[in-house]
């Protein structure tokens, strides 16, 4: 399993990748969050606020997400990352290791 990161301009634009990616049983247990990405110029600091997006997937579904997230937000997608979830609870742990729709109902 891992937990997928992904960085988008908008809210919105976070919103309707969750949707899709929760109705095709891809990614669980989501959160988003309001981030703000420093870089430095010439003139100093920088600020872009960007939505945070985070759930958990199964690992083998990576590249299946990366590619959704492209063709579903194009521009609106800054990055996206994910790294190895090493424990769960065991109720989450039953949740992710059921069939993609099992836990819908």
């Amino acid at each position: 399993m891992i937990q997928l990161s992904v960085l988008t301009r908008t809210p919105a634009a976070a919103e309707r990748l969750a949707e899709a990616l929760a109705m095709e049983g891809l990614l669980h247990f989501m959160t988003i969050e309001d981030h703000v990405e420093l870089t430095w110029g010439p003139e100093g600091a920088g600020r872009t606020s960007l939505t945070h997006l985070h759930g958990i997937a199964r690992a083998m579904h990576y590249t299946l997400l990366e590619r959704k997230a492209h063709a579903l937000l194009g521009d609106e997608l800054v990055r996206m990352w994910s790294t190895p979830v090493t424990n769960m609870d065991p109720g989450s742990t039953t949740h992710m290791l059921g069939t993609p729709r099992e836990h819908e109902g």
